[in-house]
């Protein structure tokens, strides 16, 4: 009965001494690794040895399998083999060499604990306690075991006496205590990582640039972040206090007006238990400078609770953003002005071709509306459908393409309805990437300057046509006044002259200077029909050999008085083409007079006709006069002569060239010249093979 007692009384001095232990020891986890084993493993002893019970037979019975069970399991290899070595040694120094029964059981109570150690981690917390009462019974068996074994002849009385005992309380100490210990492990482990978390909150919070203000129910600051004191331009001191102690600080609203401490977010959440957000705040600072903040607050609930028990307050200077809004808004504003007063379109669509912006002459312009009114609509909801359907037809030719629409005339309708010309720029807008949101647009109204080039191209025509007639005058005036004097002069010599030879000379002149009039009548009037475009043309396919053939024949006796060649080359291949016969043959008629009139004595006119690509090609060349280069620009326009011999009482009207390019234009052809002077001329003329002969040749 007395072991009895004494046992239990050591079960409870190493709850006690646990207790202890479980207090000092994690201090020490700051030491190195190996040191903190060194002092678990003497603590553990210790606790061994001060457990220890003698027996009246000299024996010393302790709980040493309770305390390395619980070394092993809670400290692992180096501390349960140094309250295995204490033991051991204990045990040889108090009882000698009786004690030799111990080791075996010390070393075998060891291992079972530092198995269990190591696979501890697979168990949950119930399972970990259950494998300590097994592992304390196997210890107790074992010891006893070994008792009976090596404890000689005492070792009957002594089982006897100490079994019951051991069989109840190593168990027993042994899961008492590891459940102990567990729950201060889970204790120290929980209030550890409790002590990590508030640092990790603590450090997060004191390096947010955002400041943070905690507020009791009663609205008293407990406590402030360092960005709360740099923003609000206050002390913790003077945060922290029930109200704001430096006088020369105050709060405003963006109006100006004063902050009443009542309207603080904190105190409105406090008071009615709703969060609020973004309350913008002006501070005054104690060196009178304005910083604008955010402030938003939150309210904190205990559970069940429908009343906050404090408010959390966050707060960021927003002093550069306002700044930079207020710049924003004043170029917006700007810009808006400037896109408003001009009278151009500005616009702005997105990819499905929805304004986006607009300035106020693009909305009037289109449906006399304010440009708010025009946001989200298309062209089809503001236009014509035929006109839409054209702006939409460019955007996505633009948006497809990525490539840009520039000064595109268009044709458009205001809101009264009137028909306008734009001249219209669009380009594709596109995101950093590249990618195409949409497309800006610029269009400008030019209908008073196409009128105004209307009327300039008219009082242009109007201006040649003055020219043309002043020139006219002047060249008219200039050739009928010479075979006029020369008709004069013959008249009144014919009434002197006496001999009939000579007064037939006299009459020839005068017949020949009336011809010259009629003919530059004839010219006049022919060229004023076909600027008219009265003249109509009886177009057949014809091939031009033999009408041409014809042509040289008829001026051959003309050719043969200057000794001249003229020749005719075809090409026998030629296909037809369409010309009205007589105007045709008169066109040709002007080129080849032309032609022997400029061509010297002895000199050569060469026709000649070819093919080229779909067209007919007719050359006449000369080895003439030619024409200086600066005439041949002019060489077409009508009254114009290259050469002032040229105006002799034998000269033409000055209007053969003109005439001829007239006639050669109304066949769809084309004339050109090329001269050089003392070299002589050559006139090209080509004309389009009729369709019949286009389908033969392909």
């Amino acid at each position: 009965m007395t072991l009895l007692i004494e046992l239990t009384h050591n079960v409870a001095l190493l709850f006690a001494l646990t207790f202890v232990y479980s207090l000092i020891i994690p201090r020490t986890n700051q030491l190195k690794p190996m040191t903190r084993n060194i002092l678990q493993g003497v603590a553990f002893g210790i606790l061994a040895m001060a457990s220890s019970i003698p027996t009246e037979n000299g024996f010393i019975i302790d709980l040493r399998s309770v305390i390395l069970v619980i070394a092993g399991a809670f400290a692992g290899g180096i501390p349960t083999l140094i309250v295995a070595g204490i033991l051991i040694g204990y045990s040889i120094l108090l009882m000698g060499m009786g004690a030799l029964f111990t080791i075996p059981s010390i070393l075998g109570t060891a291992v079972i604990s530092l198995l269990l150690f190591r696979h501890r981690e697979r168990f949950t917390s119930s399972q970990f306690i259950s494998r300590l009462f097994i592992v304390g019974i196997v210890s107790v068996m074992h010891t006893l075991f070994w008792m009976a074994v090596l404890g000689g002849e005492q070792s009957s009385q002594i089982l006897a006496q100490v079994a019951l005992p051991l069989i109840v309380f190593t168990p027993l100490g042994t899961t008492l205590l590891g459940f102990l210990l567990s729950y201060q492990r889970r204790q120290f482990e929980m209030a550890s990582a409790l002590r990590e978390s508030e640092e990790r909150y603590r450090v997060v919070v004191n390096s947010l640039n955002e400041g943070i203000i905690l507020q009791s129910a009663k609205g008293n600051v407990r406590t402030a972040n360092p960005a709360a004191e740099a923003v609000l331009g206050l002390t913790v001191e003077q945060i922290t206090g029930d109200e704001v102690v430096d006088p020369k600080w105050r709060a405003i609203h963006p109006d100006g007006s004063a902050f009443l401490r009542e309207d603080h977010a904190s105190l409105v959440t406090l008071r009615t238990g709703q969060p609020q957000a973004n309350i913008i705040m002006g501070i005054r600072k104690p060196d009178d400078t304005l910083t604008w903040i955010s402030v938003d607050s939150q309210p904190l609930f205990a559970q069940d609770s429908k009343t906050p028990y404090a408010a959390l307050t966050t707060f960021m200077d927003i002093t550069d953003v306002r700044k930079a809004h207020e710049k924003l808004r004043q170029e917006r504003d700007l810009l808006r002005t400037l896109i408003d007063s001009t009278p151009d379109y500005i616009f702005l669509k997105d990819a499905e071709g929805r304004f986006i912006l607009t300035n106020t002459a693009h909305a009037h312009a289109a449906g006399n509306i304010e440009p708010d009114d025009l946001i989200g609509k298309t062209a089809f909801d503001v236009f014509l459908p035929v006109l839409a359907a054209q702006f939409h037809e460019d955007d996505q030719k633009i948006m497809q393409s990525g490539q840009p629409l520039i000064n595109a005339e268009r044709e458009t309708v205001d809101a009264q309805g009137n028909r306008k010309t734009v001249l219209t720029t669009k380009i594709p807008w596109r995101d950093k990437e590249g990618h195409i949101l949409g497309l800006v647009g610029i269009s400008r109204d030019i209908t008073e300057r196409k009128q105004l080039q209307s009327q300039l191209v008219i009082l242009g025509a109007e201006q040649e046509r003055v020219r043309v007639l002043q020139r006219f005058i002047r060249d008219m005036s200039h050739d009928f006044r010479t075979p006029l004097s020369v008709i004069n002069s013959s008249t009144y010599l014919l009434r002197k002259m006496i001999d009939p030879e000579k007064r037939e000379t006299k009459i020839r002149n005068i017949e020949q200077q009336s011809d010259r009039m009629l003919k530059l009548l004839d010219d006049m009037l022919e060229m004023g029909h076909l600027d008219d475009k009265t003249v109509v043309f009886q177009l057949t396919e014809e091939i031009i050999n033999p009408l041409l053939r014809t042509i040289v024949n008829d001026f051959q006796s003309a050719a043969a008085i200057k000794q001249q060649s003229l020749e005719f080359i075809p090409d026998a291949q030629l296909p037809g083409v369409y010309i009205d016969v007589a105007k045709f043959s008169r066109a040709i008629i002007n080129l080849v007079q032309n032609a022997i009139n400029y061509t010297p004595t002895g000199g050569k006119i060469t026709l000649h006709t070819s093919i080229e690509a779909n067209e007919v090609v007719l050359s006449i060349a000369d080895n003439g006069i030619g024409i200086a280069e600066a005439d041949l620009l002019h060489i077409f326009e009508r009254f114009y002569r290259a050469d002032d011999a040229r105006t002799s009482t034998t000269g033409g009207s000055g209007l053969g060239l003109s005439i001829t390019k007239k006639i050669i234009e109304a066949h769809n052809g084309s004339i050109v010249v090329e001269s050089v002077v003392g070299k002589g001329s050559t006139f090209v003329i080509k004309l389009p093979m009729a369709i019949t002969s286009v389908e033969k040749t392909a």
